[in-house]
């Protein structure tokens, strides 16, 4: 008796499993500027559409693992043949720039941050709100902060 209640459930799921992949419909449809479009309506537009068969071989065999799997890299990127490309020597400049850039920036910076150091110090003396002169002083010491990790990160 127990196998009769579970068969009928049972073979109701195997059929739902099994016909499930071929409920979709997938339709492609090209449009008068031969746009190709794929969708799981048909148009009711000007485009012609035709359905694709989607065949699925659910006995198709798991592939077969012949041994590690191992990342293919290369140690330069090689773009098309019309791609630009930077000589070592601009490389060198361009780099040189950004460094000189970021250690005025730097420089910039922490005199900003002396000054609002400064204002903060004067604002306590004058037993006033702080509050503004704290969060100028904070700002600038986060920006000398990544100013400095960026510079660090150069090469």
């Amino acid at each position: 008796m127990k196998v009769k209640k579970f068969l009928l459930p049972g073979l109701f799921l195997v059929s739902a499993v099994t016909t499930w992949p071929a409920c979709g419909q997938i339709y492609r449809c090209v449009d008068a500027d031969d746009h190709v479009t794929y969708s799981n309506m048909m148009k009711k537009s000007k485009e012609s559409c035709t359905r694709v068969e989607i065949i699925q071989d659910s006995a198709m065999p798991a592939r077969a693992q012949t041994g590690p799997v191992r990342a293919v890299t290369t140690s330069r990127i090689q773009g098309p043949a019309t791609f630009p490309r930077v000589t070592e020597d601009e490389q060198k400049k361009r780099e040189n720039d950004r460094r000189a850039i970021l250690e005025q920036e730097f420089s910039d910076e922490l005199k900003k941050l002396a000054q609002a150091q400064r204002e903060l110090e004067e604002q306590q003396n004058r037993k006033g709100d702080t509050k503004p002169q704290e969060e100028r002083v904070a700002q600038h010491q986060r920006n000398v902060d990544a100013l400095n990790k960026e510079i660090a990160n150069l090469k």
